[in-house]
């Protein structure tokens, strides 16, 4: 009996000190403060007070404080570590940092509690960010408290109840982490984790992730790499970061192909730094009624883009905004989302009309570009966009091929669109309001084009039409009623509907005023030119306000036979500034009538006259081009309902040439004799 109880005192005591080996611990889970300014070994127990460290156990507390200036190494003998919470806190100095254990340590975060704590409280100034290289392991979640400053752990991260990220710091896994599993939350600040190669690197290992308001996911690619993980975005970035630096889901580096499913349960940011969203998945960014703010950097040769589709979810009226500071993003997919597209900086690429999403002819559906913002459509083509256009200052861009713009267009600022690219063709049929606001086309090449056709354009306001590289076209083919002046700096612009540049006066400073339709108001030409007519074939353009030429300008006109040539007819005044009158005969047929024929090609309308004395640079009577059978004379009537017409005679036989030359030769050398 006696040795049977001292049997059982031993097993007693040996099941004892196995459990401190198997779970090192220390009595009252004390918190233990590092020591060493140069760095040491945490196993050292001169390294900390107060006596009787080291930390090594369940629920102690290792705090790693402000007694560095520099960076720092803390090594582990024997390799492994247990605490309940490691602290690295109130560094200030700008170089101060750690570097705490190797790849080939561990350190167990265990609280006794079912988590294992993480807490950074430093300087967010400093230079250096705080690392951990060692693996670890958490019995249970791991609550990564990082109040301020950066720390990177480049150990892998075991953690069989997840991980919480808060704080306003941030916390950066740069290894694959396939021991991570119950889920990954971020309540503040920034957890960004880093993956490569296909999934065979994952710093979220297949964790579903939350981002709450307030908290920042930044998914980095440091080799191609395809994530799958559920995203749910519950808010926006960061409070107080950086504009354009704001995301609550940042995708760096463009190998990163995410291909998860993202869901919005807020008004949620997302940057995309040349990464490819949703490419090759048949998940969707799901918005339930939010809006999906793009943003980011500078880069203009950086396009972020989005590959799959964009849906409303469970509530309609789920809306795109683009805001990125100077950058670009695509909407490659056929978008189901029924809200507003707001580009509010940066450019927005689309290829095909349903990258915006529903076209349901409301003000809800429309789309929207500001001050800063560009809309290029993008695509070989031809295809229509049928959504309402608000214009805030912003540019639309017509990029190659045959592009239509068929709902209403108003102007909230003066604004801008363009056709560009190979045959870049835009036409705008749904009307335009200027609404008290400058409309500026630019067609950019030779053969950019830029059509108003079927409602025109209203409102007080005017229209510029500026130079670019080439001279490219404008045809305003419908009637329009806007008030402001319409300036032509550059391009071929072909009037070609009653009334097409609305009711107030024209100046034609460079380029041409074309077409076979009317202006309304006074057309001043100080430099270019006027040239009535089709591109092809000749016709007539009325101008009911009067035309003033300066000396340096020209009258245009082509003619092909006494019924088909390029004419004016003018109401008003009519002062020809001795322009130059330009008269192309290369299309003139033989069968004019000598004598009778009289072409006007500048006609006063009604009582109206031309100025009294007023001509081109060619003198009543002068030539203005010949035929083989034709010289063309120009004459100029004063009288109401004159103008300047074209008269043409037969050009003289060679042989009565040669006999009028002879004919002079022979009086000169008479007078002589003489």
């Amino acid at each position: 009996m006696h040795s049977y109880t001292r049997l059982g005192r031993l097993g007693a005591l040996i099941l004892i000190v196995a459990a401190f080996v198997v779970t090192p611990q220390v009595a009252g889970a004390q918190t233990f403060t590092w020591v060493p300014p140069l760095g040491g070994e945490w196993m050292s127990a001169g390294s900390w007070t107060p006596a009787g460290g080291p930390p090594n156990g369940v629920g102690t507390t290792a705090i790693f404080g402000n007694v560095v200036n520099n960076p720092v190494m803390v090594t582990i003998a024997g390799g492994a570590v247990t605490v309940g919470d490691l602290d690295i806190r109130d560094l200030t100095l700008l170089s101060a940092a750690y570097s705490i254990g190797q790849p080939t340590n561990t350190i167990t975060l265990n609280n006794g509690d079912g988590t294992g704590i993480l807490s950074v409280n430093v300087s967010p100034t400093l230079g250096n960010m705080q690392k951990i290289p060692a693996n670890l392991s958490v019995a249970g979640t791991f609550l990564a408290n990082i109040q301020s400053g950066t720390v990177q752990v480049s150990g892998s991260v075991s953690a069989s109840g997840g991980l919480i990220k808060s704080g306003n710091g941030s916390l950066i896994c740069t290894t694959t982490n396939p021991g991570l599993t119950g889920g990954i939350a971020v309540n503040g600040g920034s957890l960004e984790v880093r993956g490569s190669d296909d999934l065979s690197m994952s710093g979220m290992g297949t964790n579903a992730v939350t981002v709450a308001s307030g908290g920042q996911l930044v998914v980095n690619a440091t080799g191609f790499w395809q994530p799958t993980n559920t995203l749910t975005i519950a808010g926006k970035g960061p409070t107080g970061a950086p504009q354009f630096q704001d995301a609550a889901l940042w995708f760096k580096g463009s190998a990163d192909y995410y291909q998860g499913p993202i869901t919005l349960t807020g008004d949620a940011s997302l940057r995309l730094d040349g990464a490819f969203l949703l490419r090759g998945s048949s998940n969707v960014l799901t918005l339930n009624g939010h809006e999906a703010r793009f943003t980011g950097g500078s880069s203009a040769s950086t396009v972020g883009e989005v590959d799959g589709v964009i849906a409303d979810g469970s509530t309609a009226s789920g809306s795109v905004r683009i805001d990125i500071n100077g950058g670009n993003i695509k909407l490659s997919a056929d978008n189901t989302y029924s809200g507003a597209t707001l580009v509010n900086k940066g450019t927005l690429f689309i290829d095909r009309p349903a990258s915006l999403g529903q076209a349901l002819g409301t003000a809800t559906d429309r789309v929207a570009v500001n001050s800063g913002g560009v809309l290029s459509m993008e695509g070989s083509g031809p295809y229509t966009v049928n959504k309402l256009l608000t214009l805030g200052g912003g540019t639309v861009i017509c990029n190659s091929g045959n592009k239509t713009w068929t709902g209403a267009v108003t102007l909230t600022a003066n604004s801008t669109i363009t056709a560009e690219g190979s045959a870049g063709h835009f036409m705008l049929s749904g009307g335009i309001n200027l609404n008290g606001n400058t409309l500026t086309l630019r067609p950019t090449f030779g053969d950019s084009i830029i059509t108003i056709d079927t409602v025109g354009i209203s409102g007080t306001g005017g229209l510029k039409i500026v130079p670019v590289t080439g001279q490219g076209t404008i045809n305003l083919n419908a009637t329009s009623t806007y008030s402001g002046t319409t300036m032509i700096q550059s391009h071929k612009v072909y009037a070609n509907a009653t009334q097409s540049t609305g009711t107030g006066a024209v100046t034609v400073s460079g380029g041409s005023l074309r077409g076979v339709g009317s202006v309304t108001g006074a057309v001043t030409v100080s430099s270019g030119s006027i040239f009535p007519g089709a591109p092809t074939t000749p016709g007539n353009l009325t101008l009911n306000g009067g035309v003033t030429f300066a000396s340096s300008t020209q009258f245009q006109v082509r003619v092909v036979s006494n019924t088909s040539f390029d004419s004016a007819t003018v109401a008003g005044s009519a002062v020809l500034g001795n322009a130059t009158l330009s008269v192309d005969l290369s299309g003139a047929d033989t069968n004019f009538n000598v004598g009778t024929d009289k072409l006007y090609i500048l006609k006063m309308s009604g009582v109206s006259s031309l100025q009294t004395g007023t001509t081109f640079n060619v003198p009543n009577g002068g030539a203005v081009g010949s035929t083989s059978l034709y010289t063309f004379f120009a004459f100029y009537d004063y009288s109401p309902n004159g103008g300047v017409y074209l008269i043409p005679q037969p050009v003289p036989e060679p042989s009565l040439l040669i006999a009028v030359a002879a004919s002079a030769l022979g009086l000169m050398r008479l007078r002589r004799l003489l």
